[in-house]
């Protein structure tokens, strides 16, 4: 999930003048993207390096949003299921 996110967020946010190549291969992992900047360098390296880094702090946001959500539900789904089972099992009169 977070691999994928990076990827949508840098291959749509990085500089039209950087070549495909380099979006393709910047987009492979954050450090990746760190070398390529580099070897790119100037402005567009600069810009390339920052949509990664934004492309990168907004996937994990959204991978932890979501975790969280799904920690969430499945708590609220283990509190009902055990709820349903303290009712009580024959009453002996």
């Amino acid at each position: 999930m977070l691999s994928t996110g990076y990827r949508a967020q840098l291959t749509s946010a990085a500089p039209e003048e950087a070549a495909a190549g380099d979006v393709s291969a910047a987009s492979e992992t954050i450090s990746g993207a760190s070398v390529v900047a580099e070897r790119i360098g100037g402005p567009v390296g600069t810009e390339l390096w920052a949509s990664a880094q934004s492309a990168f702090a907004d996937a994990v946001s959204l991978t932890g949003f979501l975790t969280a959500a799904l920690v969430l539900i499945t708590a609220i789904l283990v509190w009902i299921i055990l709820r349903r089972d303290r009712s009580p099992q024959g009453t002996e009169e």
